[in-house]
């Protein structure tokens, strides 16, 4: 787990093994933390000059000899909360120029079970802003990876069920936990129809974004596109099955 959130937070697995170690020692010269890790001087030496760059060790001089010492946690906490302020201040430029070339379709692929993750999170963040707090969704009857359903229902779930807007969703007739989830917590209507089946998760949200979500364990995938005709096309598919199945 520390080393994942580690690695998350920009350190390479040795650098990773470098800093837990100091921060176990306290404080030590380059001899001590390469004799325990059983690594070579000069690539020890090199590892913490590199985190001592990026303020993530420091050192001091004692007997004429460098000692090294980890940063605090709350020190790292702190270098994140700062980088996601001047994020926020760079944050329209870099809008304006993502949409430099009009309304051209974008379309965004994430692949892998940390990319479907991070899909995920980037739709409840976009769904939050915008103007358009309506949240449509076709939710179908794929079996879910069993990590990535771990996730969903207890990481996103919590998420998802914090923010202010609108879920509303068809799903297929199937006995999954996602589903159950669904249905639990959103306005939903359930067809039961072999005419209607869909493996996957289809999500319309912003005014014209589109996810389609794959979460079978050789799929792990999300496509995302961002297209006004797109998005409203779905949209007006996802309202007439509401009304006809409302009014049946």
């Amino acid at each position: 787990m520390i080393e994942r959130v580690l690695k998350q937070y920009g350190m390479s697995e040795k650098e990773v093994d470098v800093y837990l170690q100091l921060t176990e020692l306290g404080q030590a010269p380059v001899s001590a933390v390469a004799r325990k890790l059983g690594q070579n001087r000069v690539t020890v030496y090199s590892i913490l000059k590199k985190l001592e760059n990026e303020w993530v060790v420091h050192s001091i001089q004692k007997w004429n000899t460098a000692y090294y010492a980890a940063v605090s946690p709350e020190v790292l906490i702190e270098k994140v909360d700062d980088l996601r302020n001047d994020l926020e201040t760079v944050l329209p430029t870099l809008m304006a120029m993502s949409h430099k070339h009009g309304n051209k379709p974008k379309a965004k692929l994430y692949d892998g079970i940390q990319w479907l993750k991070t899909a995920y999170n980037e739709i409840v963040a976009s769904s939050e802003k915008s103007e358009n707090r309506e949240y449509l969704c076709f939710t179908g009857a794929a079996e879910i990876d069993p990590e990535f359903e771990k996730y969903l229902l207890n990481e996103f779930k919590s998420k998802r069920m914090k923010k202010d807007f609108v879920t509303k969703a068809i799903v297929t007739k199937a006995d999954t936990a996602y589903n159950t989830y669904t249905k639990q917590n959103h306005e939903y209507i359930e067809i039961d129809s072999p005419l209607f089946e869909l493996w996957n998760e289809i999500v319309l949200y912003d005014s014209n974004k589109v996810a389609v979500l794959m979460y079978w364990s050789w799929e792990m995938s999300a496509l995302i596109i961002e297209s006004v005709t797109l998005h409203n096309g779905l949209k007006s598919m996802f309202q007439f099955m509401w009304s006809a199945y409302q009014s049946s």
